[in-house]
């Protein structure tokens, strides 16, 4: 009976551990981000910007660059900052709105249960009337030019740190042409040099018409 018990008490302890190691390589996958000599990388590329957990709370760091010969590795620091307001256990990088080339990559946007974070600061609504934002399916959809947020509600404008809902635009169908367009099930879009957004007329639009000329 002793014996019996003995190994029912090895396995749940190794199951426990298993559990654990799973939770850690679950939390580590969420965001890739890891840290080398004092650098930050996600896989091969530096870390632009984004947001790492340490010491119990959520912090947002940015790459900042120096000249040859300081005493920072390779020349390079990270400005780090407490993400005021973030909740910690329910934190997550938004990675479908990652930037990055072929030497880096930039985790701007990031959210709790609760809100939205752009650059390490909290994002807020345009006005009072402003629909709250379903976090389980936000996301943003950017290009280098224009950045809007979607959840299964409204499609949103955000800049840089207030987002408004953009009346009567299907979330479901919502996408972007080019740089300057976008378009849904009811119409086509055209952003302004202001980023002034407008339904247009048109039946259809080029990713050539969409391109900015500069």
């Amino acid at each position: 009976m002793k014996k019996t018990l003995s190994i029912a008490a090895v396995i749940i302890t190794l199951s426990g551990i298993i559990a654990w190691g799973v939770y850690l390589y679950s939390q580590h996958q969420q965001s890739d981000i890891v840290e080398r000599d004092g650098l930050y990388y996600v896989g091969t590329k530096m870390l632009g910007a984004g947001y790492i957990r340490e010491n119990g709370r959520v912090l947002y760091v940015e790459r900042i660059q120096y000249y040859a010969g300081t005493s920072a590795p390779n020349g390079v620091r990270y400005n780090k900052f407490a993400v005021a307001g973030a909740n910690t256990t329910t934190f997550s990088l938004i990675t479908e709105a990652a930037i990055a080339n072929s030497e880096e990559i930039y985790y701007e946007f990031g959210k709790d249960d609760k809100n939205i974070f752009y650059q390490g600061l909290l994002a807020r609504p345009a006005t009072g009337s402003t629909r709250p934002i379903d976090m389980p399916t936000f996301t943003v959809i950017q290009n280098n030019y224009i950045v809007f947020g979607k959840d299964r509600n409204a499609v949103y404008e955000i800049y840089p740190n207030i987002y408004s809902e953009l009346t009567g635009v299907d979330p479901a169908t919502f996408t972007l042409i080019g740089d300057i367009c976008a378009k849904d099930k009811n119409s086509f879009y055209t952003i302004g040099y202001s980023g002034e957004f407008m339904a247009t007329t048109s039946t259809s639009l080029t990713h050539e018409q969409c391109v900015r000329p500069y």
